[in-house]
């Protein structure tokens, strides 16, 4: 990249290469190093003020991706794309020949495990005496190992120490049978196309042999736990047509979707179309980026939780890449000797220089129709800019030369781009379809468009020359985001924020990874940070020149006000499907989350005190009517069976509470039966005595039903990653009550449930240049910029992501916060425990601001930028599927309004009283609760969501329900236990209780 350049008053003849003044706007009068500029010569950006957070310190350039290879501070020398991944390979060569034992030492533990695994299996004793070589299968690992050209089955293998010498090669370490999903018709490759991943992020060394489980050597896809639920991956899944052409990622405000050939971006929100019950954005291609030259592959070069890198490479040795980030109001591109191509939806009406020398832009005087033609030469241009370029031989052509262009289309859309170097862009003015450079080039190019003002005085009108939204986007043009990074960490309320670490660090405080303490103890805020790895377009751009970004309207609410800009500093409105976005200075973002203070059951405690006798007799009543009704479960999917065995925890847990306030002989009988068969549904399900049995899937690295492989739309997706957080929420949460109720579970089988724990809510991992000991993605599901979890996995969708039952997805989080509680003898103080209350603590906001609709909030939050403020939409009251350009108020089974509520009010647990709002549930009840005639199988959860705003009536209505009716996931029991719950120290009138003649239960014991 050359010099930058900087403008000059008047353009000396003899110059052949002007010097430009590259970002077009200053806070000072001057440019420091600049001694040739005048006062005219600051085109833009005089009147701008810095925020707070646009000084603080001087802004670095960042090192590439691969210089750095996160390994407690392992460098690599940062070398070109064909280096990179042996540069990789050597360093996994170092540290297999310093680590690893001899192929014959491995194949012959191999042996001797998979021996005892396959007769452990086998010899299940489901009367409850389990053979003794559980605990050789329980500890097993499955490490990938670069000797000798082979991964290696690593029984017992220790796990990595962190505190010295290179990360080891990551290990899969699950108890479950590891299988390759192409034994189940469901092979990787015909999931995704892994020919678009650079060679340097693919597992490319080395077989996986099982010995005598498989035949099949199977290996990872990449080196790193594939982030199925990363908002990139319809980049490569399945093309949506014989075109192509992906479907559509989003990184808002902007979707993309790319091709062999080239990558379309387009402003959905533009196209928004809005009904009662829908808003959806509409992708079409506003403006397609390729080059004059052919192009012979296309490659993912990394990601993270923020970005992806795509990169083009043409006939001429060249390449092209986009950093494609989330909240960027620019589309950059890199070039590298390529000559960039541009090519409108439909046509160009205007490609032109942004203003006059008097700093005017072009607001839509008819006469001024394109710059650079024979005939349209009355504007004076700024010169150092653009200018026409003189002498092109043909009136049809346009030419100009600069650095910065304005663009119109035929969609009254406004973009300007702006280019690192000089470079001289042809139009053709009568077919008007694209814009090509006159030659190679190397260099940045950044488009951004000049969305309609937020002014409705000027009747839609936007003159550019007063707008201070388009003076900052040419301001902070000059920095760009090539990656970023999410971090976290945890302080009380009272305390000083502590320093924000990401999970490299974390995993290096953590080699036990759940045993490790940290000294938060009391927290109950967690810090979630991101920094945006950013770069200058050049080098004699203000070091001190920040990065502008745009937040979602959840972001709004917490970030610090003086980095967000005001209206009136930025006039311009980017939307996006979630709402408002709201421009914000700097590189790095930091807000405090509340953590969520529901434990297990606060309300138990209470119980001893306040129970009324008449109402245990009858809760206890129905706990005892509700077992006898459960039908044998193994003939389930893993969806159903989860359910049912969270129903039954949940039974087992009332019989404790129960027996705790009011022992007796019969409730502690029926405490042991609802624990035992409760052991036994889980084990199980561990061992594969199930119909639908969990598998380690090393392909893509994580735990999937085998019904889920066998047919791709079995078990709602489960095999393809889609809904985990749903599925195994159940299994977590049923665990955490069995652990409460046998001390010895977690030790024996911990193993089991800590997988599924990872699989959904693993804290490291977080991007293509980071694997640690346990081969699982970084909290699979989650979208940290979303601020909730999306919950589509590898399937292609054509609204990016999106994610229907928020509640399932809370009470996902919660079961596995649960479970780390009771994993860890002092729960709270752990980071696993305190990360998967913060994820819990998101999902729960995510789903309070973007599902919980309000259209009577007057409250001065982001309920006023989501969606519009459509008081229509909001009418609705809840969300029923949101995705990334669209939301919707129905479910996939059903347009009943009282369905999308319920959907997402089940399960019912104690988390269920802290999502739901009184306020909010007090509105949504009478606008459609009252109103709707619910079926049979539903009752059960209207119940429980009219007992938040009135338990009294709710407790009524609850007598009326019968168990078998209800859906499988709740029971009688749990409805009044759970309604009870909310009547405080009164308990349930007893008035409203019929007992059986003689009932004894709940007696006190003599």
């Amino acid at each position: 990249m050359s010099t930058a350049l900087n403008g000059i008053a008047s353009p000396p003849q003899t110059r052949s290469r002007p010097q430009y003044h590259y970002f077009y706007g200053s806070t000072d009068s001057e440019t420091p190093g600049s001694p040739q500029m005048s006062e005219n010569d600051t085109l833009l950006g005089e009147s701008l003020v810095p925020t707070d957070n646009e000084e603080d310190s001087t802004q670095t350039r960042s090192r590439d991706f691969w210089q750095v290879l996160v390994t407690n501070g392992e460098h690599i020398p940062n070398g070109d794309s064909n280096t990179k991944g042996s540069l990789l390979d050597s360093y996994y060569d170092s540290y297999q020949q310093n680590n690893y034992q001899n192929e014959a030492s491995l194949s012959e533990k191999l042996s001797e495990d998979q021996i005892s695994t396959s007769c452990c299996r086998s010899n299940w004793n489901k009367s409850g005496i389990r053979s003794a070589c559980e605990s050789s299968y329980k500890n097993s690992s499955f490490a990938r190992a670069d000797d000798s050209d082979a991964c290696a089955w690593s029984p017992s293998s220790p796990k990595a120490n962190f505190s010295n010498g290179p990360t080891p090669p990551p290990q899969i370490h699950s108890p479950y049978p590891l299988v390759d999903r192409a034994t189940y018709n469901d092979p990787a490759s015909e999931i995704v196309n892994t020919t678009l991943f650079a060679p340097a992020l693919l597992f490319t060394k080395g077989k996986v042999g099982l010995g005598s489980r498989t035949s099949s050597a199977i290996c990872p896809v990449l080196r790193v736990p594939f982030p199925t639920g990363a908002f990139w991956t319809n980049l490569v899944t399945q093309p949506s047509s014989q075109s192509g052409l992906s479907h559509p990622i989003v990184a808002y405000p902007y979707a993309f979707k790319w091709s062999d050939s080239n990558l379309q971006a387009s402003y959905p929100a533009i196209r928004r179309k809005e009904k009662g019950r829908s808003i959806r954005d509409v992708f079409q291609p506003d403006v397609s980026f390729g080059t004059h030259e052919d192009i012979t592959r296309r490659h993912i070069m990394r990601f993270d939780a923020l970005s992806v890198t795509t990169r083009f490479y043409t006939t001429s040795q060249g390449y092209w890449e986009s950093y494609i980030v989330h909240g960027s109001p620019y589309i950059t591109i890199k070039y590298s000797s390529a000559t960039p191509v541009l090519e409108a939806l439909s046509t160009f009406q205007r490609v032109m220089c942004p203003f006059d020398q008097a700093g005017n832009y072009y607001d839509g005087n008819e006469d001024l129709l394109i710059d650079g033609l024979s005939k349209q030469g009355n504007r004076r241009l700024k010169w150092g800019v653009c200018n026409p370029s003189i002498g092109s031989g043909n009136e049809n052509f346009a030419l100009l030369r600069g650095v910065q262009f304005l663009l119109q289309t035929q969609e009254n859309m406004t973009w300007i781009l702006f280019s690192s170097e000089l470079i001289e862009l042809e139009f053709d003015a009568v077919k008007k379809t694209k814009i090509v450079a006159t030659n190679s080039f190397s260099g940045i190019l950044r488009l951004a468009l000049i969305p309609p003002t937020r002014d409705t005085s000027k009747s839609g009108q936007l003159r550019l020359s007063d707008s201070t939204g388009l003076k900052r986007l040419v301001y902070h043009a000059g920095v760009y985001p090539i990656s970023g990074t999410v971090s976290w960490d945890f302080k009380s309320s009272t305390s000083p924020a502590a320093v924000l670490h990401n999970a490299v660090n974390m995993v290096a405080k953590e080699t036990s990874l759940i045993s490790t303490k940290t000294s938060s103890g009391a927290s109950n805020v967690g810090i979630v940070g991101f920094k945006f790895e950013t770069e200058f377009l050049n080098q004699n751009s203000n070091s001190n020149l920040q990065l502008l970004t745009l937040a979602l309207p959840h972001h709004a609410d917490l970030l610090q006000p003086e980095t967000m800009l005001t209206d009136t500093d930025f006039d311009l409105e980017y939307n996006c499907i979630k709402g408002k976005m709201i421009p914000v200075v700097g590189s790095t973002w930091t807000y405090d989350e509340k953590l969520v203070s529901t434990m297990f059951d606060p309300v138990a405690t209470d119980y001893n005190n306040t129970l009324n006798p008449n109402t245990a007799r009858h809760i206890l009543q129905n706990v005892e009517a509700d077992l006898e009704l459960l039908p044998p479960m193994d003939s389930f999917g893993i969806y159903s069976y989860a359910k049912r065995t969270a129903r039954l925890a949940q039974l087992a847990h009332i019989a404790k509470v129960v027996n705790v306030a009011l022992p007796s002989e019969v409730s502690q009988s029926l405490l042991n039966s609802a624990t035992l068969k409760l052991h036994d549904s889980l084990l199980d399900l561990f061992f594969g005595n199930v119909n639908d049995e969990l598998v380690y899937d090393i392909k893509f690295g994580g735990i999937v039903s085998k019904n889920g492989l066998r047919g791709v739309n079995e078990d709602y997706g489960n095999g393809r990653y889609d809904k985990h957080h749903f599925h195994y929420g159940y299994i977590l949460y049923a665990s955490a009550v069995l652990a409460q109720l046998n001390a010895s579970f977690v030790g024996e089988y911990g193993d089991w449930v800590d997988s599924l724990m990872y699989d959904i809510g693993y804290h490291s991992n977080v991007d293509s240049g980071n694997v640690d000991a346990m081969f699982f993605p970084f909290s699979r599901h989650v979208s940290w910029y979303d601020g909730h979890s999306f919950a589509t996995g590898l399937f292609s969708d054509v609204n990016g992501k999106s994610q229907d039952s928020s509640s399932e997805a809370v009470n996902g989080y919660y079961g596995a916060y649960l479970w780390s509680l009771v994993r860890e003898p002092v729960g709270a103080s752990s980071q696993t425990t305190n990360f998967l209350r913060l994820l819990l603590s998101m999902e729960m906001r995510g789903a309070e601001t973007y599902w919980h609709l309000s259209p009577t909030s007057s409250k001065e939050t982001s309920s006023n930028l989501v969606y519009g403020n459509s008081s229509v939409f909001e009418s609705n009251y809840m969300v029923g599927k949101l995705g990334m350009l669209n939301v919707e108020c129905s479910t996939p089974v059903s347009n009943e309004l009282y369905l999308v509520h319920l959907k997402n009010l089940l399960p019912v647990t104690t988390i269920t009283s802290e999502l739901f709002s009184k306020e909010y549930v007090k509105g949504q009840y009478e606008h459609v609760m009252l109103r709707a005639n619910v079926s049979g199988e539903w009752k059960g959860y209207a119940v429980c969501n009219h007992a938040i705003i009135d338990p009294v009536k709710a407790w009524k209505e609850a007598q009326e329900l019968v168990s078998v009716e209800l859906d499988e996931g709740i029971s009688k029991s749990q409805v009044l236990y759970f309604v009870n719950s909310l009547l405080g120290s009164g308990n349930a009138p007893v008035s409203n209780i019929t007992l059986r003649e003689g009932d004894s239960i709940g007696q006190s014991k003599p």
